[in-house]
């Protein structure tokens, strides 16, 4: 599933680029309004207009004796409460009237409030957005389901045995790192109308905000409506957590839990760079390369799994990802490992990396991305890469990427891999993984 949004945003990137060109699209550009930083993307290709208001650090930003479940809560309940200049049955009647969404959601890295309308209504939505932002209700039954719901999901991680492989590598490669931190039950049970209330208020000051619109819109519309809204909310101050590198990044690792079910998941982390770093996009088609040679190797030619893949997760402290479920681990892990070793030794061949290229340039063909999903990457690139410029600029990186810079990628990253193991433990041999 990761893989699959990954590489859905990567198409959206190239979609940014390709649709500027034609379909009404213009370049996107970056400016200021009342303190707050803004990202347009005009375009009349469609009648659709996203807005994503990014709102810098996350959970990572979060003091250590904050549960990582407020962030989400929160954004989540001020979304579908409203705003205390409305009921929240009105405020629903609002949006569905008008087709309109607004969501709340918290990340890592950064959180979001989102808004997605039509032209017609945009209007009308960005002052429920707004309204949301500036005076949100917090409905008493709105939290109960909120909490609800995230109890239900913590609960419910170790019967999921892709969503508790990931659970002990976190708590394994990541010990000590923010993003290490789960949230528990009593930590959400513990959270107040009023924690949520006030933790609310602090996400909402300037210093953290990131405007992305992507749609039909004037600048001048858009800055009347920011100078009129959001940017009489407090200044704030705000410096990026230092992320660094996790300590387990340096050593190879093992954590295993026993469950009685029939097949074996296993899964890698290893350290890998960011968008930041010159070696992000050789790194990324080396492990893409990688998937499409697990795939073969294990899945059509052994039968050893259904899905296994390889690849990154760039956040602003990135890993790479191998995979694989299995009812004979051994032998898939040993496959595994033979794939690494020859991307290490062997530069891969023009025509390979000609087609690793070519078959995400040509979805801009096949399929027809969102305006949200412009606005999201336009955003993430501006918060994680340091410019949404870089956005623009994917294919001709891609393009540029060579085998032999691929091979030093694998070489440089893919080692002191942490893994974990869910399944029959007593059937897989521990130290195949001792020396990657």
């Amino acid at each position: 599933m990761r893989k699959q949004i990954m590489k859905k945003i990567f198409i959206a990137i190239i979609c940014v680029v390709a649709m500027r060109s034609g379909f009404g699209q213009t370049a996107a550009h970056k400016f200021t309004v009342g303190g707050i930083d803004v990202v347009l993307q005009p375009t009349t290709a469609n009648e659709v207009i996203s807005g994503i208001l990014f709102i810098k650090g996350g959970t990572s930003y979060l003091p250590s004796n904050e549960t990582v479940a407020i962030e989400q809560l929160s954004l989540g309940v001020a979304a579908e409460s409203g705003s205390t200049k409305y009921t929240k049955d009105d405020y629903q009647k609002k949006l569905n009237r008008m087709v309109s969404t607004i969501s709340g959601s918290g990340g890592q890295d950064y959180s979001t409030m989102s808004l997605r309308c039509v032209r017609e209504h945009f209007n009308d939505t960005w002052n429920l957005f707004t309204d949301v932002i500036m005076s949100p209700a917090f409905d008493s039954t709105e939290i109960m389901k909120a909490k609800r719901a995230s109890i239900t999901a913590i609960r419910s991680v170790k019967s999921n045995p892709d969503a508790y492989i990931r659970y002990l590598l976190d708590s394994l490669y990541f010990a000590g790192h923010p993003y290490s931190r789960h949230a528990t039950v009593d930590e959400v049970n513990a959270i107040t109308t009023d924690r949520l209330q006030a933790h609310f208020k602090e996400l909402f000051v300037k210093s953290r905000l990131l405007l992305v619109v992507v749609g039909n819109v004037k600048e001048a519309d858009l800055r009347s409506k920011i100078e009129a809204t959001l940017a009489k909310l407090p200044e704030g101050t705000y410096t990026a957590p230092d992320l660094r590198v996790p300590a387990e990044a340096s050593t190879s690792g093992f954590i295993g839990a026993e469950k009685h079910i029939p097949t074996t998941y296993i899964m890698g982390f290893y350290n890998a760079p960011t968008r930041m770093d010159k070696d992000y996009w050789p790194m990324f088609i080396g492990a893409e390369t990688l998937s499409d040679r697990l795939f073969e190797e294990i899945r059509t030619k052994r039968n050893l799994s259904y899905a296994p893949y390889s690849g990154l997760n760039p956040n602003r402290t990135s890993v790479g990802e191998l995979y694989v479920t299995t009812t004979l681990p051994d032998s898939a892990v040993k496959v595994m490992f033979a794939c690494v070793d020859s991307l290490q030794k062997y530069p891969i061949s023009e025509e390979e990396l000609k087609g690793e290229v070519s078959q995400f340039i040509t979805a801009i063909y096949t399929r027809q991305e969102t305006s949200e999903s412009q606005a999201l990457v336009l955003g993430i690139y501006d918060i994680l890469a340091g410019s949404y410029e870089k956005a623009e600029q994917v294919i001709t990186a891609i393009q540029k990427v060579t085998p032999e810079e691929i091979q030093k990628a694998a070489n440089k990253y893919i080692h002191n891999i942490n893994f974990a193991v869910v399944g029959d433990i007593d059937n897989v041999d521990q130290s195949l993984f001792k020396s990657r």
